[in-house]
């Protein structure tokens, strides 16, 4: 499926022609303060880690690495400002699946997938498909045999374009069944998972059920079992493909090789301190560093994916 173009052309000259870089200028990075741009409100498990890492880096670089919350669009506000800052390192930015991915191949961004370099996906917050336990189903393939048998099935989910309700409708295909409706979420009914047969919900809305087994998990949006709930297995196990709502770290596209590796350095020398390891593990979250390369595959992959749903659930 070929996917549309966006974003800027780069112009033909060299980044230091243009941005006035100088060699001995990009070797004395950082000279000054760094800040990290979240374009979600503070206090997720990512903007908490992400905060507790720019500590370690600021150790590590010798100057301020700091969080800066600037939210609106559905993350698209502090995207575009990652994408259209000075491509110097000093600033860097957080993002997820839906302004990375989802909202670009929409059609609703000004950058495209490449104007924004990964240095690195490093956190999966865990989404679980969950269902109350007096459902007759206790897996992905006993739901598609209970549909295939002439039952209807919804989806609580977020948002129809929201990224867990896209994975959770890949999900569905991949089984050989479509549900009926999907049906927004809503805080009373999420905590008690109420509103579709089956809900796709965060791992802290869902815990509590899950653990005195008033409701079962179908499905974990994790590419690691989630410790604290080790018997519901991951998309990745039963689809064998990645799926995990993700959070990474990005620079502008143009940023010189030079500095990005001291970040990149920076950055994977603070995601190995123990207390990052252990505050993911106390959230269910799981803690890697997926170089940028291996994000850059990603994102493309995710993509096409993405858009073919997209296309699906619009037309």
């Amino acid at each position: 499926m070929k996917l549309p173009k966006f974003g800027v052309k780069a112009a033909v000259m060299t980044v230091a022609t243009c941005f006035g870089f100088s060699a001995a200028a990009m070797a004395e990075f950082p000279e000054r303060p760094i800040q990290i741009i979240n374009p979600w409100a503070p206090g997720d498990s990512a903007d908490i880690v992400m905060r507790k890492a720019a500590e370690y880096m600021s150790e590590d670089l010798g100057v301020p690495v700091k969080v800066i919350n600037r939210t609106g669009g559905g993350g698209i506000i502090g995207a575009t400002a990652i994408a259209t800052a000075r491509p110097d390192g000093y600033t860097l930015g957080l993002l997820t699946p839906g302004p990375a991915v989802t909202q670009v191949v929409m059609g609703n961004t000004t950058y495209g997938l490449d104007d924004l370099k990964p240095v690195g996906i490093f956190w999966d917050s865990p989404f679980v498909l969950a269902v109350r336990s007096d459902e007759p189903f206790s897996s992905m393939k006993e739901l598609g045999d209970y549909v295939n048998a002439g039952n209807t099935v919804t989806l609580g989910s977020y948002a129809q374009l929201a990224v867990p309700s896209l994975l959770a409708n890949i999900a569905a295909e991949k089984t050989g069944f479509g549900y009926t409706r999907i049906i927004g979420l809503d805080p009373v009914s999420t905590l008690s998972l109420g509103t579709g047969d089956a809900d796709i919900v965060t791992l802290p809305d869902a815990r509590a059920l899950l653990q005195d087994e008033s409701a079962r998990g179908l499905l974990t949006l994790t590419n690691e079992r989630i410790s604290t709930l080790p018997d519901i297995p991951t998309f990745k196990e039963v689809y064998g493909e990645e799926a995990s709502l993700w959070t990474g770290l990005f620079t502008p596209r143009d940023v010189p090789q030079e500095v990005f590796d001291v970040v990149s350095k920076a950055f994977q020398k603070a995601l190995e301190q123990d207390e990052i390891q252990e505050y993911a593990k106390s959230t269910g979250a799981y803690a890697y560093f997926l170089d940028s390369e291996g994000s850059s595959k990603r994102i493309h992959n995710e993509a096409e994916r993405f858009k073919g749903m997209i296309d699906k659930l619009t037309n």
